[in-house]
């Protein structure tokens, strides 16, 4: 998304820039639109997996209304929307401060990464609430990321 194209010229793809390139989209038979970063991630950083607020849109790409009229505008074009749900945070989310709720990655070049641990009811409850949320935005699907079994 930050990638993509920049509708109010911040230097920064956006939301809006999608919206508006939603024909472009079903020109070339897009059936999908795939948001690789939606959430607010590391404010020094555009790297989706670290995230510091799954639950909250990153503000530089838009806000929620924002997100909610993108969402609108696929699905008035008879596209799905489905967006990334990383399982990863940064090392300045809260879940960092207790080794029970995240893990720093062992991958090489994995940096600040912390996978999030699926087996604490606190995390998997928050992640169920935030797909909840996502989903009654209009969200069709998710890709999880960084998900190992």
């Amino acid at each position: 998304t930050p990638t993509f194209f920049d509708a109010d010229n911040d230097g920064v793809g956006d939301f809006e820039g999608i919206r508006q390139k939603l024909d472009y989209f079903r020109k070339i038979g897009a059936t999908t639109i795939w948001a690789r970063h939606v959430v607010q991630a590391d404010k020094d950083e555009f790297d989706p997996s670290l995230v510091v607020d799954s639950f909250n849109v990153d503000k530089r790409l838009g806000t929620e209304d924002d997100f909610k009229k993108l969402v609108n505008a696929v699905h008035d074009k008879d596209l799905y929307f489905v967006m990334d749900l990383p399982l990863t945070v940064s090392k300045v989310h809260s879940y960092t401060t207790s080794s029970n709720l995240a893990k720093k990655s062992n991958e090489s070049g994995s940096g600040n990464l912390y996978v999030i641990n699926l087996g604490e009811l606190a995390v998997s409850d928050n992640l169920l609430k935030t797909a909840k949320k996502y989903l009654d935005l209009g969200v069709d699907g998710f890709y999880f990321s960084e998900y190992k079994a």
